[in-house]
Order: structure tokens, then sequence, then C-alpha cells
């Protein structure tokens, strides 16, 4: 979704947030050292279906781990999209739990 650098990003659904990531990667190409981040969050609800949001300015993660959030709660910031060629956005992905028997 297309956001601006700053933007909160809120909740969908209640539930409890059961991931934070932030990760850093560095890259060495041609004698030239990369530095990117990357970062999200994972909220579980109640009906066991899980919302992953994408894409939070690096030192801007307002949940805390194990919090349980409020549909309409803010989670963080944007980061600033200069290194996607989609230029600054959200990511936001809805994951069901497969209850099919083998």
């Amino acid at each position: 979704m297309k956001a601006d650098t700053g933007d909160t990003i809120f909740t969908s659904r209640r539930g409890r947030v059961i991931d934070i990531d932030v990760q850093e990667s560095s890259t060495f190409t041609s004698g030239v050292a990369y530095t990117s981040f990357r970062t999200h969050i994972t909220i579980e609800h109640e009906d066991c279906t899980r919302a992953r949001y994408e894409l939070f300015d690096k030192n801007g993660i307002i949940a805390k781990l194990g919090q349980r959030i409020e549909a309409g709660e803010p989670l963080g910031l944007v980061s600033d999209g200069k290194a996607y060629v989609n230029g600054t956005h959200l990511r936001y992905s809805v994951y069901y739990p497969n209850l099919t028997k083998e």
C-alpha cells in the first residue's frame, strides 16, 4: 500500500503481537558496502489468522512483543522508501492456518 515516510501504521484487527523483527544486512559489491533494514510485526488474531506488517522505520516501532492490541491501535511508522522501486509503502499480508489433515 502506498504511504508517505513517517505515516503511522495502525493494526487492522485485535490480536497479540507475536513477532517483531528488525534486520540489518550489509552487502559488499565491487568494493562498495550497502546496508539495508527490513522490519516487520506479526499479529495473531483470535481466529488463528495472522497479519504481517512490513517496512517500518528501523526506530519507529511502537508495539511491544506480547502486547494485546486492539483494531486501530498504532504499530509504528513507515520507513523512507528510497531503497524500493515502488517508493515508500507498507506491505501487509494475511496468513490462514492450514487445517487440512493428511
